[in-house]
């Protein structure tokens, strides 16, 4: 008489090996996945640094172009040294500016209106009858550039000037960034502008 023995091949649940390699598959697409979010995280967050950035750089020359075109003249400017500058090839730079505005007088400096980067606080500033008001923040570089209403001799590029008198041409440069912890490196933001001071 034989007697017939069932196996339970048949429900039997996974291996160790099969067990391993499954748990290991799963683990890559986890973690593929998961640094895809991140790779979205970082660009959405380093898209929205950089609209800040411009959105603030934006109004600032705004501001600037606006008010230099319809001042009067230039009355003085100013020089700092720097020493930890994004640009190592500027020691020194023109950080201040003073014009007499439109309809301003030469005799009442309470009218004049400055405008100053300052290299500790990283900001620049326009100040006018006392009262102060910040432009840019997290400004790493700045300077203020004069130019005389010549030109250069079989050129466009106009002859730079020390003299206030002199300026007719007003170019400014700078460097803002926004550092973020959750950033592997800072957002910079870099702008240039060259205003022209229509009255003279």
């Amino acid at each position: 008489m034989f007697i017939k023995h069932r196996t339970c091949s048949s429900t039997a649940g996974f291996t160790l090996a099969e067990a391993l390699i499954a748990f290991g598959l799963s683990s890559i697409v986890v973690t593929g996945i998961l640094a895809s979010f991140l790779g979205c995280g970082r660009s959405l967050l380093s898209l929205s640094n950089y609209t800040a950035l411009n959105q603030s750089s934006q109004t600032a020359v705004d501001q600037l172009t606006r008010e230099i075109r319809s001042v009067s003249c230039l009355t003085n400017f100013t020089t700092a040294v720097i020493t930890n500058s994004s640009q190592p090839w500027f020691t020194t730079i023109t950080n201040s500016v003073t014009f007499v505005p439109a309809g301003g007088s030469l005799t009442n400096s309470n009218n004049w209106v400055t405008f100053k980067y300052t290299p500790a606080t990283r900001t620049l500033a326009r100040t006018q009858s006392g009262t102060n008001r910040v432009l840019l923040t997290n400004c790493s570089f700045l300077n203020f550039q004069m130019f005389k209403r010549n030109q250069t001799n079989g050129t466009f590029i106009p002859i730079p000037t020390s003299s206030p008198a002199q300026t007719k041409i007003v170019q400014v440069n700078w460097i803002c960034a926004s550092i973020n912890p959750m950033m592997p490196s800072q957002t910079e933001s870099v702008e240039s502008a060259k205003v022209v001071i229509r009255s003279k």
